[in-house]
């Protein structure tokens, strides 16, 4: 079963896939879930969204997860995302989340293929 994170305002439902999921983040009282084509926008805390996603998503940044699986390289402080999106981050946050990204794909790789 697909899992997704309930997006309910006054003016629309939806269900957003954490597959389509590039980052979720938080801006003063706006949390934003940007995915491949849509930008969700939606007054709550922070932690109310990122309840919902999985071991994939990792928190970079105080008010920001980050989608592993749609990230396809790291360079010079920016995420590159597979859609073509791209994101800086400051030196700290950029430095944890590579550690964290390197780990995350040794796990993925499958030794035989290497």
């Amino acid at each position: 079963m697909k899992k997704y994170i309930p997006y309910i305002t006054q003016f629309q439902c939806a269900k957003i896939s954490l597959d389509e999921v590039l980052y979720i983040e938080k801006n003063g009282r706006l949390v934003t879930i940007m995915t491949e084509d849509t930008k969700y926008d939606i007054y709550a805390k922070f932690e109310d969204i990122a309840c919902y996603v999985d071991e994939r998503f990792f928190k970079c940044r105080k008010n920001m997860a980050v989608n592993f699986d749609q990230v396809k390289s790291m360079r010079e402080q920016t995420l590159f995302f597979k859609d073509g999106t791209t994101y800086i981050l400051g030196r700290d946050s950029y430095i944890r989340t590579k550690q964290t990204f390197v780990s995350y794909i040794k796990k993925l790789a499958n030794p035989g293929d290497l």
